[in-house]
């Protein structure tokens, strides 16, 4: 017994007719007629009962009138949740994220995105952005949410840009630039500066915020470098250096923080960090089609 089977009964049991059930079927009578035979034969029971004048349901026509109903009506169902699927409008999806993307529009992007598509499962995992870009060259993640710093160091991953953060420098409140309407590369010239970065710049941060230092003729004194932001705002509690960071992740950006930090603007001719979402070209997850495509709409 097939779907269409299932179609030509119901025609006949909804019009009563078998005539009309062709018509509307746009087949042939003989066709309809051989199709509810085949039915009943496979079921060996009579579904309608036959004269000249009319076609009426039989007790076991009625019943399998609402059964044939529900059966069409489950394919249907069936039929859409495959093809969604197969195009990944369900599934999962695995998302690393740096520290403080949910602060930038990035999180009301994946507001949006889980709302639209309910059906997709989404799991959360925050690490440095150098083990992100990791993860995802080995296929342990399918999206990552990171900073974009040098694009000769994201090699292997493609990227759309979703955002830019502005920076700013972290300081004690009591530091003497902390009275600056915004800070410049000179200012912090005889300043200790910790770096919000891997160890070896993996990513090229340490190149990003140092170089324009140099073609300044500038030469910053860097104390520490570290990736984990919670200990560079440490550090910087402590009065071991000052800081450059994107502003989401700054003092005014953590709620309920006790620090004794200010932040201060840094030099607005930087233009700030670039927020991408990157993923593996060659990652197979049709969910990750389908967020990337709504990311980039909504950007």
């Amino acid at each position: 017994m097939n779907t269409r089977q299932l179609e030509y009964f119901l025609a006949v049991a909804t019009e009563l007719s078998f005539t009309r059930a062709a018509e509307k079927l746009y087949v042939s009578q003989t066709a309809v007629t051989k199709q509810i035979r085949n039915i009943e034969e496979q079921l060996g029971v009579k579904l309608f009962e036959r004269t000249k004048k009319k076609v009426v349901l039989t007790p076991a026509g009625r019943v399998f009138q609402r059964e044939a109903t529900n059966l069409l009506e489950h394919w249907k169902t069936t039929e859409e949740r495959v093809k969604m699927a197969f195009n990944g409008a369900i599934g999962s999806l695995k998302i690393g994220f740096s520290t403080g993307s949910g602060r930038t529009k990035i999180g009301q992007y994946m507001s949006n995105f889980v709302a639209h598509y309910p059906s997709i499962g989404v799991t959360f995992k925050n690490e440095p952005p150098s083990e992100l870009l990791h993860m995802l060259r080995e296929g342990k993640i399918d999206l990552a949410f990171v900073p974009l710093f040098d694009e000769k160091k994201y090699a292997g991953v493609e990227y759309y840009i979703l955002d830019i953060a502005s920076l700013v420098v972290v300081m004690p409140k009591n530091h003497a630039l902390s009275y600056h309407e915004y800070v410049t590369r000179a200012d912090m010239e005889n300043e200790n500066l910790i770096l919000a970065c891997s160890e070896n710049g993996a990513l090229g941060e340490e190149f990003f915020i140092i170089e324009p230092f140099k073609k300044a003729g500038l030469q910053p004194n860097i104390v520490a470098r570290d990736e984990n932001v919670e200990t560079v705002l440490f550090m910087v509690s402590a009065n071991i250096g000052i800081a450059i960071l994107p502003e989401y992740l700054a003092v005014r950006s953590t709620v309920g923080t006790q620090r004794d930090l200010a932040e201060i603007p840094f030099d607005p001719e930087h233009g700030g960090v670039r927020l991408i979402a990157a993923w593996n070209p060659k990652n197979n997850n049709p969910s990750c089609r389908i967020i990337i495509d709504f990311l980039k709409n909504q950007v």
